[in-house]
């Protein structure tokens, strides 16, 4: 069985990575969904 999380995500620059830290280890994969985030949300989450 594999285990995917999405996070939708606006404007989460100073949280994201937090939240990214947090998911546990039997996650397969992540899927950050910047829904037009005008701060550097999308740029964060890809070096986490």
């Amino acid at each position: 069985m594999h285990v995917a999380v999405v996070i939708p995500a606006r404007d989460e620059e100073k949280h994201i990575g937090n939240v990214l830290s947090t998911i546990p280890e039997f996650v397969d994969r992540i899927v950050v969904v910047d829904d037009g985030s005008r701060d550097n949300t999308a740029k964060t989450s890809q070096e986490c």
